[in-house]
């Protein structure tokens, strides 16, 4: 699916998990045009508990995929 999007939209596509995704939206929305400068820790709670940590513009994935914790 990432290949065949990539080629439709000519663009690099790269995905994360819903906690990962929502972490680095509240960052854009809360720091706006210093984003990219910014780094930040989100909890999401839903039907469970998760979040993301976001360095200087990109997700922290960490050693298992897993939010920043290794």
């Amino acid at each position: 699916m990432r290949g065949a999007l990539e080629r439709r939209l000519g663009l690099p596509v790269i995905y994360h998990n819903d906690g990962s995704a929502a972490a680095l939206y509240a960052r854009d929305v809360y720091f706006g045009a210093d984003a990219l400068r910014c780094s930040s820790v989100a909890a999401i709670v839903g039907t469970g508990l998760g979040g993301g940590v976001v360095e200087s513009g990109r997700v922290v994935s960490g050693a298992a995929g897993m939010a920043g914790f290794q």
